[in-house]
Order: C-alpha cells, then structure tokens, then sequence
C-alpha cells in the first residue's frame, strides 16, 4: 500500500479534492506516478508542456498558471505555495499559555 503524501500543490489539493489516485493521473498522462508525486508535493515542478496537459486532463482544475515560476528563484517559485490558508488553524497565544506543562 503506497504511504499517504499529504498535498502541498495545487495539483496535490485537486487530486485529494477529486479523490482521484496518482496513478490515475499518470497513466492519463502516460508517465509514472512517482513524478505525479514529486509534483503533488512540490519537490519537483512540471514543465510547461506536463502544466498545459495538467491543465487539460483536470479540465481547468489546475491551471498551467497555478505553478511556480521556475525562474523567479526558490522564494519566488514558494510563493503560490504559502498563499493556500493552513491546514490547522493557528493557536492564540492564551491558549497556547494554557497548553505549557506547569512550572515544577
């Protein structure tokens, strides 16, 4: 059974969204599912020609556009990626208080 990667990439949150497999992407595509992985979790960007037919096989549910710029260097290629909201929301800085082991 192939271990849980959680998605980080537009094309990682379309997939869970979808409920669709790696694998169903990437012999829709005729390539394997290790780089649908690499992709999905953002360890790897796709080319252009691989975001065009991205873009086609999810019918505009991850848009050529939604990718990194590989150009705009480490940060500018992270950017897209921290705009998507947390999956757990932040803790306020009381309650966080409250979670602090007592003093002994």
């Amino acid at each position: 059974m192939p271990k849980y990667i959680p998605p980080c990439t537009p094309l990682g949150h379309w997939l869970a969204d979808e409920g669709r497999q790696r694998s169903w992407l990437a012999k829709k595509l005729g390539i394997d599912s290790s780089l649908i992985s690499r992709w999905a979790t953002g360890s790897r960007v796709p080319r252009i020609n691989w975001r065009e037919r991205i873009e086609e096989v999810t019918l505009g549910g991850v848009p050529a556009s939604a990718w990194p710029d590989p150009a705009a260097g480490v940060l500018g290629a992270l950017r897209p990626f921290a705009e998507r909201p947390p999956a757990v929301p932040a803790v306020e800085s009381s309650e966080a208080a409250q979670l602090q082991p007592a003093a002994a």
